[in-house]
């Protein structure tokens, strides 16, 4: 495992961080830390910042709670992972899509 998730409540707040590989073997434990998220919180921060890499399989992931906190109405905020790891949301041009903040660079 070259992963490790944390979560935090803050207030409204639900945070997740994820440092080292966020890729294929990941994601599933990524998704399952989606699933703490307590009714009473409206925003959720899914902090990329300690990612030394990430791929394709990560990005999808991304785009699907994107689409779950439209659908359900609160708001995400994602936190831009340091390059390399940034690289393949340049390469797809999703940075213009997801609600990323900071440069990723």
């Amino acid at each position: 495992m070259h992963y490790k998730l944390n979560t935090c409540h803050a207030g409204d707040t639900f945070t997740v961080e994820v440092h080292g590989e966020f890729d294929l073997a990941a994601v599933p434990a990524f998704h399952d830390a989606m699933s703490e998220m307590l009714p009473a919180e409206s925003q959720l921060v899914a902090d990329l910042r300690g990612l030394t890499f990430m791929d394709g399989s990560a990005l999808n992931e991304l785009v699907s709670v994107h689409e779950w906190s439209r659908r359900e109405g609160f708001g995400l905020t994602i936190l831009a992972p340091p390059h390399p790891a940034y690289r393949v949301i340049e390469l797809t041009e999703m940075d213009g899509h997801l609600p990323i903040v900071g440069l990723g660079r």
